[in-house]
């Protein structure tokens, strides 16, 4: 992060550095579905 607190990112590490703990985490929800099929596209 401190890397980053030089960079355009600044406000949002300088952000994250103040913190007391990070607990990352998974984000949102994960779709469990299979994804849209693409006619045309093999794979």
């Amino acid at each position: 992060m401190e890397s980053l607190a030089e960079t355009q990112f600044s406000r949002e590490a300088n952000m994250v550095l103040s913190l007391d703990s990070v607990r990352p985490s998974r984000g949102r929800t994960e779709a469990t579905d299979h994804p849209p099929h693409i006619p045309g596209l093999r794979g």
